[in-house]
């Protein structure tokens, strides 16, 4: 943290823009938005499917890789635009998690 650090210091170097989040303050950041709405996505369906809690961390693996493969607001995923094919997700809704 600080103008003379090491990370602030690179950052200048390779001309990166760099911004500050206050803690415990989600609203500064966006990503904090996403992170609601994948563990609410992820609360339904454990719920739903009655899947144990000591699979969770793999639950939120799969519930993300479905999240990040889908189309939001009518705009194509970043992995469509990074390949420019597009993303064929049914391997993963074919079969529920846990099934």
């Amino acid at each position: 943290m600080g103008g003379n650090s090491k990370f602030s210091k690179s950052c200048r170097e390779y001309r990166l823009r760099s911004s500050f989040t206050e803690p415990y303050s989600p609203w500064q950041n966006r990503c904090e938005n996403i992170i609601g709405v994948l563990s609410k996505k992820v609360r339904a369906r454990r719920t739903r499917r009655r899947i144990p809690r000591c699979v969770w961390d793999f639950r939120i693996v799969w519930e993300a890789q479905i999240y990040s493969r889908a189309i939001h607001k009518g705009h194509s995923t970043p992995l469509e635009v990074l390949i420019g094919d597009t993303v064929d997700i049914s391997e993963r809704t074919e079969f529920e998690f846990y099934d």
